[in-house]
């Protein structure tokens, strides 16, 4: 699950879920505290899921507005047979760190490298 939370911390926004099962929302803690488990969260912004052993990659088309701005890319994890990661990793979105990967938390090999396009 990718999300952002703004300056103060609140919830901003969902922007991607891997797989849509309902059941495995709790395990989404961070978010799930955040949204309720909001279904019209994640509104046709799912995925398939990712099996065991596979990576995925995923870009992103983020507003300028959000960098700088004291804005946060969070990605909360869940993976069968191992512990629940929220917050896996958590980003602030600055131009001084687009580009440069920030390794995950529990899940290797978790990364995320926001970049940012001036668009």
């Amino acid at each position: 699950m990718l999300y952002v939370t703004d300056a103060s911390g609140a919830y901003a926004g969902s922007l991607w879920m891997a797989g849509g099962k309902s059941k495995y929302y709790e395990h989404l803690s961070d978010w799930y505290r955040a949204t309720g488990g909001d279904p019209a969260q994640i509104d046709g912004i799912t995925g398939a899921s990712v099996g065991a052993g596979r990576s995925l990659e995923i870009t992103l088309d983020l507003s300028d507005a959000l960098f700088d701005a004291g804005y946060t890319l969070h990605i909360d994890a869940a993976v069968e047979e191992m512990r629940d990661s929220p917050n896996e990793i958590a980003v602030p979105l600055t131009t001084q760190g687009a580009g440069t990967p920030v390794p995950g938390a529990a899940i290797s090999p978790a990364s995320a490298t926001p970049v940012r396009t001036g668009r």
